[in-house]
């Protein structure tokens, strides 16, 4: 009988936590830019698992990736967890891989995902972090075709002056947005997709940011949090495939925080004086 598949897009922490815990039913395959990193996952999962070359910025790149998946078996699980961070990528790159890529993933799945399947996409407590945005801007996140995304006018080299930081909080909250518009158009075909945003974790890319120009913010966000403690890898990959499951079968088109309470306690009304 043929294994069903788990697609993963992107090889981080996160990414090879979910892989674990899900190759003991799933025949895992990995894509990433680097093909060392997604041979690592690789080699942590065993088995029938293998790695593919994906660059999420590349049309032509996603359509093999979901093609060699569903070649695979069943795609019954996708996560979507590539991305940079503001240490590692000028705004444009940013929104490139962390934003559009993304959406090029969902859109190239969404014909391929056997019925019943799930994804998982991988956003940000940034993303809850952005304030109000103008409409115009919240509905082109949500709703403008893929290959135009970047062009949308907050998005824009004037519009990010060269600020990292925004440009993740509003791919972040794109992220969320996109997520919220293919639940719809899913759900007719049986399919599910929903959001995560993981607080501070203890990755690679968690530790770079701490050490970042926002690291100091970032670590009393941590320290006013309920958890007071950076999240682990495994602590969202439960998450994720909680969401990626049976038992979310009426969950879609949602965002789950995993931020230790952060965003709960930053963002409640003060008490009265």
């Amino acid at each position: 009988m043929t294994r069903p598949v788990l697609a993963l897009a992107g090889a981080g922490g996160m990414a090879g936590a979910v892989a674990r815990r899900m190759a003991a039913t799933h025949t895992v395959v990995v894509g990433d830019r680097s093909e060392e990193a997604a041979r690592t996952v690789v080699e942590s999962v065993g088995g029938s698992a293998r790695a593919c070359s994906l660059d999420v910025t590349d049309p032509a790149a996603v359509t093999a990736f979901a093609h060699a998946c569903a070649e695979a078996g069943p795609v019954e699980a996708l996560l979507v967890a590539a991305g940079v961070s503001p240490v590692q990528a000028p705004p444009a790159t940013i929104v490139a891989v962390d934003l559009v890529g993304a959406a090029r993933v969902l859109d190239a799945f969404g014909e391929v995902l056997a019925p019943g399947g799930a994804a998982v996409v991988v956003a940000s407590v940034a993303g809850h972090l952005t304030g109000p945005l103008d409409p115009a801007l919240e509905s082109g996140l949500a709703h403008a075709p893929t290959d135009r995304l970047a062009a949308l006018p907050g998005l824009s080299d004037e519009a990010l002056d060269g600020n990292s930081a925004l440009a993740y909080m509003l791919a972040k909250r794109g992220v969320r947005l996109r997520v919220q518009a293919t639940a719809g158009p899913w759900g007719a075909r049986g399919l599910r997709v929903n959001s995560l945003s993981p607080g501070v974790i203890d990755t690679a890319m968690g530790r770079e940011e701490l050490e970042g120009p926002l690291g100091a913010d970032m670590r009393l966000l941590v320290e006013a949090s309920p958890a007071a403690r950076l999240g682990t890898p495994d602590e969202v990959a439960g998450a994720a495939c909680f969401l990626l499951s049976a038992d979310a079968a009426y969950v879609t088109g949602t965002d789950l925080l995993v931020d230790g309470g952060m965003i709960g306690t930053t963002l409640l009304p003060p008490a009265p004086a």
